[in-house]
């Protein structure tokens, strides 16, 4: 598991989890599980393995406020003013850039299928959804 440190709308931090699994390729797939409340990589770890078995490049994020980015520095649980479907694409955004992506293949299922259709739109870095 990886954490990228963010910042809330108050200035107060938080580690976003995030995991890439398998050897690093020129386009990883950026999975956006289903949720709000499953939006947790540790359901999809079978779903990993498999994926990397496959030779597959796969890039998943705990979405903050939930599962290991549930909390911030303090401990406290992430407001929900700053749980949004824009935070969460500005997070998904901000992961990519931490791990050098320039293109991706955007999945998702169920909620995910929205967040991906979303990152689509707002991004020249996604080449399909």
């Amino acid at each position: 598991m990886r954490t990228l440190d963010r910042s809330l709308h108050d200035g107060t931090r938080f580690s976003l989890a995030y995991t890439r699994t398998g050897a690093p390729s020129d386009r990883p797939i950026l999975v956006f599980p289903g949720g709000p409340g499953l939006a947790s990589v540790v359901p999809y770890a079978a779903l990993r393995r498999r994926a990397m078995k496959m030779g597959l490049d796969v890039i998943m994020m705990e979405h903050r406020g939930v599962g290991l980015s549930r909390t911030d520095e303090n401990g406290t649980d992430l407001p929900r003013s700053s749980i949004t479907i824009r935070h969460v694409l500005d997070d998904a955004a901000a992961v990519l850039d931490a791990e050098n992506v320039e293109q991706v293949i955007v999945y998702g299922s169920s909620y995910g299928s929205y967040l991906a259709q979303a990152s689509v739109r707002r991004s020249q870095t996604a080449s399909r959804a």
